[in-house]
């Protein structure tokens, strides 16, 4: 009933809207958009509501920065240790480093490299080691325990509102909220026109090939083969190949960005895959890392807007010259 009595704030359907300003919402679904919805989604997608307290998360929280900083005491004493058996002070052990890392024809940059691609350590020092952490993890754990949710006074970032309105959106599944392409704006859409939107590029038969089957644990068996052979001529470590080789990689996951700058009846999307925990991220990652110093020095790379602009500013056009722009699709 409340929702009927507030003033509807949705763009009709297939209506076409000039003289947008930059951060507005577009709402192009069904769905009432009311003040309460609008003053919410103003706070961006990135927005955290004030969280609730959650004991557990705290201590958790805690130990992990315990964690942290008694590794970093470990390796400095570990640091130490050898400097000391080699009779050289800590600062020159650094540079000793550096010194033994050429002899091994193993330029520093290199093994930089080598130690950046591998797998996080899973080692944890005892606490006990370090008399002065392990005071204050007790001393920290101790005051959380003894918190009481009534005692907590918590402020909310949200107004009551704006909290009705995140319940109320949560509950509504036929409407999806997303960045649009261009422009900052946020752009909510119904489900199945943005399904409709994705189907567009995917039903592309030329940039697009649907397959029989998940074709994952074939490439992976390939990129094991590679990365043994890598191991093989030492061009990769051991640690590297455990981190280039994922246990259980994921599907890359498609989803599309509305082109509202195009058009508001109907944009089209900007399909975008994500690769997160999929096969290849760790070794796009590793590519990447020795590829982009060769990519930034070859003539035809562009940075940004700013760096065509000046590109084309100390270019001399003569007339009957023709300037071509080129775009690519799928």
């Amino acid at each position: 009933m409340g929702l009927q009595r507030e003033t509807s704030e949705r763009l009709p359907l297939k209506k076409v809207v000039t003289n947008l300003s930059l951060n507005s919402i577009i709402n192009l679904s069904s769905f009432n958009l009311l003040p309460r919805h609008r003053s919410l989604l103003e706070k961006g997608l990135s927005f955290v509501p004030t969280p609730h307290f959650n004991k557990f998360g705290w201590i958790k929280d805690l130990n992990l920065f315990a964690r942290r900083l008694a590794l970093h005491l470990f390796m400095e004493k570990k640091k130490e240790r050898e400097a000391k058996n080699l009779g050289v002070s800590s600062e020159d052990y650094v540079h000793l480093e550096n010194l033994l890392a050429l002899l091994d024809e193993c330029p520093p940059d290199s093994a930089n490299f080598s130690k950046k691609f591998k797998q996080k350590t899973k080692f944890t020092p005892s606490f006990s080691d370090f008399s002065n952490l392990e005071v204050f993890v007790n001393l920290v754990t101790s005051e959380i325990e003894s918190i009481r949710n009534k005692d907590l006074q918590w402020e909310s970032n949200l107004s009551q509102a704006e909290q009705l309105a995140l319940n109320e959106l949560q509950d509504v599944r036929n409407i999806v909220i997303k960045q649009s392409d261009k422009g900052g704006n946020l752009v909510i859409m119904d489900r199945d026109d943005y399904v409709a939107m994705c189907m567009v590029h995917l039903n592309d038969n030329d940039g697009y090939r649907k397959l029989r089957c998940d074709p994952t644990q074939l490439f992976t068996k390939d990129l094991q083969t590679l990365l043994t052979q890598g191991v093989q001529l030492n061009l990769i470590s051991d640690d590297n190949y455990k981190f280039l080789l994922p246990k259980y990689p994921t599907i890359p996951t498609l989803y599309c960005l509305p082109k509202t700058h195009k058009s508001l009846a109907s944009p089209p999307g900007r399909p975008i895959v994500s690769g997160n925990n999929s096969l290849t991220e760790h070794i796009s990652e590793f590519v990447d890392c020795y590829l982009r110093p060769l990519v930034l020095d070859t003539p035809s790379y562009i940075r940004d807007t700013q760096h065509v602009l000046q590109k084309l500013s100390e270019i001399h056009v003569l007339p009957g010259d023709i300037l071509v722009s080129l775009d690519v699709v799928s």
